[in-house]
């Protein structure tokens, strides 16, 4: 399983401890969780919730994986990729940075579900009223405090300017909900034959006062709702470890020969479909065919669209 160096930087006060290299594994399956799940918020809120949410975030999450070597000691792109048209690296290069972004602000802050900042926030209020510039991405850590992501994918060192212009991005959102965030971080994949991630935490600017609110029970059914919608009806029950997950089989995978499935932990899947959409947070679980993301979202892999591999099956079934 490849490894990621992810470089922590300029963070201060009680996050100054996180100023030092971490390094995290990334399988496949931990790959496509959140190269899915950064992205569904924002189509769950243009397509109300529907399964073509997911749709849409999985195929952007296939591409992802279609230019990542993952049988390497370290995470990198397949050597082909420096071939694609520019656009289309321009596009495969901002949504790796999206990823590797939420997979950092799990791995390094405990942000385990991240926001579109710009769909999430149902009013914001800026120092500067004509700026159109707005952070990327948000979300909470385990005490509930808000943190805020600037996500960045280059080929090339970005150039100091670049850099001063990501860090005013990052800069410009410093309340949640009236309340101070705590981080406000930029994120840059380095997409080069050995992928390295940059995370600083640059101080906040002075006369930057935005304040987004965001109603995180709607954020939260944004989040999850595709999935419920998606395993509803047709999804098959597994246990793995003494914990239930129900999933389906969502699209086939023919470079690796193998079929993908989404889903959902129990709770999770129980808990967005009463629509209480109260917090959930499990552990982390990765075996040979399964990874299972603090947020409860499933991805596995497995030899048949409709057995699974190497699993108890339980015989409940999503209703």
């Amino acid at each position: 399983m490849p490894q990621l160096r992810i470089e922590a930087s300029q963070f201060s006060g009680t996050y100054a401890r996180l100023n030092k290299v971490h390094i995290t594994s990334i399988s496949r399956r931990r790959c496509l969780k959140f190269a899915t799940t950064v992205g569904n918020s924002h189509f769950s809120r243009a397509f109300q919730s529907t399964v073509t949410a997911l749709s849409l975030a999985s195929y952007r999450a296939m591409a992802i994986k279609c230019v990542i070597d993952f049988t390497k000691p370290d995470l990198s792109v397949v050597p082909h990729y420096s071939h694609l048209e520019s656009t289309e690296k321009m596009n495969l290069s901002y949504w790796i940075g999206m990823a590797i972004t939420a997979i950092a602000a799990d791995e390094v802050l405990g942000v385990s579900r991240t926001f579109h900042a710009s769909n999430g926030g149902q009013k914001l209020t800026k120092a500067n009223q004509r700026s159109r510039s707005l952070a990327d991405l948000c979300g909470q850590d385990t005490n509930n405090t808000w943190h805020i992501f600037e996500a960045k994918g280059r080929q090339t060192k970005p150039t100091p300017s670049a850099m001063n212009d990501w860090k005013a991005q990052a800069s410009t959102v410093t309340h949640v909900n009236g309340s101070a965030i705590g981080t406000g971080s930029v994120g840059v994949a380095r997409i080069l034959k050995k992928m390295t991630f940059e995370l600083l935490d640059p101080p906040s600017r002075p006369g930057k006062n935005g304040d987004i609110a965001i109603n995180v029970a709607d954020a939260r059914g944004k989040y999850y709702q595709p999935f419920v919608d998606f395993l509803a009806g047709d999804a098959t029950g597994i246990q793995r470890g003494g914990r239930s997950f129900l999933m389906r089989a969502m699209m086939f995978d023919p470079v690796d020969r193998d079929y993908i499935w989404y889903g959902l932990e129990d709770k999770a899947y129980e808990m967005h479909k009463s629509k209480w959409a109260r917090d959930v947070r499990v552990e982390e679980l990765e075996d040979e065919s399964l990874y299972v993301g603090s947020d409860g979202v499933a991805v596995l892999t497995s030899n048949s669209p409709c057995e699974i591999n190497g699993t108890e099956k339980s015989q409940k079934k999503a209703n």
